[in-house]
């Protein structure tokens, strides 16, 4: 686009400026719709697997940052980094296998965009969106109780069980608040 640009202003004429525009769209969109079309047929497959590994690998991730001797607050802060990605998979997994799978993404029918998947699809979009801000103020959060340890590493081990009360609330403040913050998004989702 910026070499277009760049041509257009050299050349100094409309007319020359639209054909080099429609050469670059010509040349680049065209390899980029088929890529599109291609991937497509495969994306909805790729992302399953992708979802079953994820929440497989989540699962095991969780199990070992809850054992009594894991109990940190860095450990704490990924297993709900754990949770909020295992709720964003298992809520594509309906989605990828019916917008993909079962109807492919180019189909457009009366099953595929029955009212209660468009429902089902406006769930998704928000839970999504929830659990994606969840995730994004779980990694500030990591950062932040990373810092502080690594600024004051005795100080951080006297106070373990104090540190893991307070990222306890702030967890649970980034899941609430983050619910709360995305009201208009919800509302603005409409069939």
């Amino acid at each position: 686009m910026f070499i277009s640009f760049c041509l257009c202003l050299f050349r100094f004429s409309a007319a020359n400026c639209d054909e080099a525009m429609r050469e670059n769209q010509s040349y680049s969109g065209g390899d980029l719709s088929l890529f599109a079309r291609t991937y497509a047929d495969y994306h909805g497959y790729i992302s399953i697997c992708v979802c079953i590994f994820g929440i497989v690998t989540n699962v095991f991730n969780i199990t070992v940052l809850t054992r009594k001797h894991m109990r940190t607050p860095v450990n704490l802060i990924l297993t709900w980094l754990a949770v909020s990605d295992i709720i964003t998979m298992l809520s594509y997994l309906p989605f990828a296998m019916h917008f993909y799978c079962i109807y492919p993404a180019a189909s457009k029918s009366t099953e595929k965009n029955s009212q209660g998947w468009m429902l089902y699809m406006i769930f998704h979009i928000n839970l999504a969106a929830t659990t994606h801000t969840v995730s994004i103020w779980l990694c500030v959060m990591l950062a932040i109780v990373r810092y502080l340890h690594i600024r004051s590493p005795t100080k951080a081990n006297s106070m373990r069980l104090q540190r893991i009360k307070q990222s306890r609330f702030g967890i649970l403040f980034i899941y609430v608040s983050s619910a709360l913050i995305l009201v208009p998004n919800y509302m603005s989702n409409k069939l």
